[in-house]
């Protein structure tokens, strides 16, 4: 909900071009078109309010997506790989120009799903 709620608003929506495409690893689509917060913790409306947020994201966007496995250069010098991290298909994305390197690993430091390739991939 909090990664891709804002494009469920019409505001938002309304501003996106037609040819849109989301990235998105194979194993996060698979996760929020069934989620399992079986083993987590979370305050009672969450669990309902996270799926109905994934299904009404799904519905809207699903022709948009553009899925991967593992890593996807999604246009020159971005790459986008899957770590796994709160969610099974979380992922990093890495930009490079110029000899010049970003890594964005937003919510990806969680104690129960840090996946230790990320340090060596960020370092590579």
């Amino acid at each position: 909900m909090d990664h891709v709620g804002g494009l469920l608003v019409d505001e938002v929506k309304n501003r996106l071009r037609p040819d849109l495409r989301i990235h998105v690893a194979r194993t996060e689509v698979d996760f929020w078109a069934s989620p399992d917060f079986s083993s987590t913790a979370m305050p009672t409306p969450v669990p309902k309010v996270l799926r109905t947020t994934a299904q009404q994201f799904l519905a809207t966007y699903g022709s948009k997506l553009q899925m991967f496995e593992e890593e996807s250069e999604v246009a020159p010098g971005v790459v986008v790989w899957r770590t796994g991290g709160h969610t099974p298909g979380h992922s990093v994305v890495r930009v490079t120009s110029g000899g010049e390197r970003l890594t964005f690993a937003g919510d990806a430091i969680f104690p129960v799903g840090f996946d230790p390739r990320l340090a060596q991939w960020i370092r590579t």
